[in-house]
């Protein structure tokens, strides 16, 4: 499926910049956990690394910790600059 698409919506192309010197927040940055070898990568950790790849410094949300730094790791790995928040924010924050 990926010979379709053009290299830079395939995540083959390198970033341009876009958002060079902007911070940005991904809440369900990490991927679920599967025994697929072939399971897509998930819509968070998508975002945090066009992200990054465009310039960003990235804030890794996730209630899964593990998976927040796979994410993180990732960028970090692939030149850009990434952090790491554990939070669940489908539950409100007490008053």
């Amino acid at each position: 499926m990926d010979a379709e698409l053009p290299d830079e919506a395939a995540g083959r192309a390198p970033g341009r910049g876009r958002l060079e010197g902007r911070r940005v927040l991904v809440v369900g940055a990490g991927t679920r956990r599967t025994d697929d070898p072939d399971a897509p990568i998930g819509n968070g950790r998508a975002i945090a690394t066009l992200a990054a790849r465009e310039g960003a410094t990235v804030a890794c949300a996730d209630r899964d910790e593990s998976a927040a730094l796979a994410t993180a790791e990732l960028i970090v790995d692939n030149g850009g600059s990434a952090e790491v928040l554990v939070a669940d924010v489908s539950r409100r924050c007490p008053r």
